[in-house]
């Protein structure tokens, strides 16, 4: 099945969205749609968003699709248990595991949402002069 134009922009998006989400951990991505459910990029996308860790969630490697689904369900209740995404978002984590790209662009989505309304939030507080002013306050 060829990609079309649209999702090849949205795979160059979400992956560049997630690579700079990544950046602290020294871990990137080259496909979003590949790459997620490799290693430890689930993890770290999870502590990047919600700035905690999961015991639950290791590394995707060696796991078989239900153990991979499982992981995936547990990775959607630790962003709704830390308010990352609304309680009432369903995301299928049956096709989200098997990588169908409109399961997996939808719930990036929501977390492109929360950054940019954790900015909109606090774009006053951001825009100021004073480096002291910035760092005397930790973002959550």
């Amino acid at each position: 099945m060829e990609t079309s134009e649209l999702d090849l922009s949205r795979i160059h998006g979400f992956t560049s969205w997630i690579n700079m989400r990544l950046m602290p951990f020294e871990q990137g991505l080259n496909h979003i749609l590949t790459d997620l459910m490799k290693g430890t990029n689930m993890k770290m996308l999870l502590q990047s968003v919600t700035g905690t860790t999961t015991e639950k969630i290791q590394s995707f490697e060696k796991l078989s699709p239900e153990q991979i689904r499982t992981r995936c369900e547990w990775a959607v209740k630790h962003l709704k248990e830390h308010q990352v995404i609304p309680e009432d978002v369903q995301v299928d984590a049956r096709l989200f595991a098997v990588r169908s790209a409109k399961h997996v662009f939808d719930l990036l989505w929501r977390l492109v949402e929360h950054d940019i309304w954790f900015l909109w939030e606090r774009i006053d507080f951001l825009l100021q002069d004073e480096a002291v002013a910035l760092l005397s306050v930790p973002l959550k």
